[in-house]
């Protein structure tokens, strides 16, 4: 996998992940999204700047929440992974 990619799919594990946490509870801290993704808080940190400034996320507090475009975009990349996880499963 080249380093595009890998970036790429950085990025949608972590929207993935803010979206189905703030499915299950009110608010998402970025501990949260640090213990979903089994990463250290200097790795959320640095991927919350860079969702921040292609506009995906903003922060009301200490609360990360979605933008509209980045509720989209991780609600396409669930879906892709539900689709994948149904194909895969079906192959037993």
């Amino acid at each position: 996998m080249n380093t595009y990619a890998k970036y790429h799919q950085s990025e949608e594990d972590y929207l993935e992940s803010i979206l189905l946490i703030s499915q299950r509870q009110p608010v998402v801290h970025r501990i949260d999204v640090a213990r979903d993704l089994g990463v250290s808080g200097a790795a959320v940190n640095k991927a919350v700047k860079i969702l921040i400034e292609k506009g995906y996320i903003f922060e009301d507090g200490k609360h990360l929440k979605l933008t509209t475009a980045g509720e989209a975009y991780a609600r396409k990349v669930f879906e892709k992974h539900c689709i994948i996880k149904e194909f895969l499963l079906s192959l037993g």
